[in-house]
C-alpha cells in the first residue's frame, strides 16, 4: 500500500497572504517543479497544504526552490477509488466543510462554447489570468495569456478582429495567427475560470484593473 505524506507550512506574519496572484503563483510555480508528482495542493492565504508519495527527498527539493500538474487520474488511481465521477464526489468531499458549508459547495462547470457572447469580456480577461497565474495585463505581451485571451474569446462569442487586437495591444494580423493556433489544455482550464466566479475572483491589484473597450 502506497504511504503519503501531507506537509504543511506556517508562514512568517511579514509574508504577503497567499492568495494574493504574486505571492501565491510564485509559490505554486515553485512547488510544481520541486514536486511533479504530487497529489494534492492547496495554497490557503497563511499557509499551504502539499500532499506527495512517501521516500521523496523533501528537504533537498525544497531547498531547490505550479496547467493543473495534479489530474484527477492520478489522484483517483493513488486512492484506490473509481475514476469514473471522482472530481465531483471529491469535489463534494472536501468543499463540505463544517466550517464553511457543511452540504458542500456547487461542482464547478465550464462555459460551452457559444456563438453569440454574453461573459463581459472583462471576465475573460480575469479567467484568463486565473488560469494562467499571470496579471490581467499580460494579455497585452507576447505569451500565453495573450494566446488564451483569444482562444477563449473567439469561443465565447467574441468575434470582433479589431476589438480583440485593441485589447491585446497587438495588431489583427496577430489575432487572426493566433488562432490558429488554440491550446486546447488551456482552453478548457480557461472556459472553467469563466464560467466560475469563484475560480477567478482574485482580490485587486494596485489600481484599477479593468480594460477598456472603447
Amino acid at each position: 500500500m502506497t504511504s503519503f505524506v501531507h506537509l504543511t507550512a506556517r508562514m512568517s506574519p511579514l509574508s504577503p497572504p497567499l492568495h494574493h496572484e504574486d505571492a501565491g503563483a510564485w509559490l505554486w510555480h515553485g512547488l510544481r517543479e520541486a514536486f511533479p508528482g504530487a497529489l494534492a495542493l492547496t495554497l490557503m492565504p497563511d499557509h499551504p497544504h502539499l500532499v506527495v508519495p512517501a521516500g521523496v527527498a523533501i528537504d533537498q527539493r525544497l531547498a531547490g526552490l505550479l496547467g493543473p500538474w495534479v489530474s484527477a487520474t492520478r489522484l483517483a488511481a493513488a486512492l484506490g477509488i473509481c475514476r469514473r465521477g471522482f472530481e465531483a464526489r471529491h469535489h463534494a468531499y472536501v468543499s463540505a466543510d463544517p466550517h464553511a458549508s457543511i452540504t458542500g459547495t456547487p461542482m464547478p462547470r465550464t462555459a460551452p462554447p457559444v456563438d453569440i457572447a454574453s461573459i463581459p469580456l472583462q471576465s475573460l480577461i480575469d479567467a484568463v489570468a486565473a488560469a494562467t497565474r499571470s496579471k490581467p495585463d499580460a494579455i497585452t505581451r507576447k505569451g500565453t495569456p495573450r494566446a488564451l485571451l483569444v482562444a477563449l474569446a473567439l469561443d465565447q462569442g467574441w468575434r470582433q478582429t479589431s476589438l480583440l487586437a485593441r485589447v491585446a495591444g497587438c495588431s489583427p494580423r496577430t489575432i487572426q495567427r493566433l488562432a490558429q493556433s488554440i491550446d486546447p489544455r488551456g482552453l478548457a482550464a480557461a472556459r472553467l475560470c469563466a464560467a466560475d466566479v469563484r475560480l477567478r475572483d482574485l482580490p485587486p491589484r494596485d489600481g484599477n484593473r479593468d480594460v477598456r473597450t472603447a
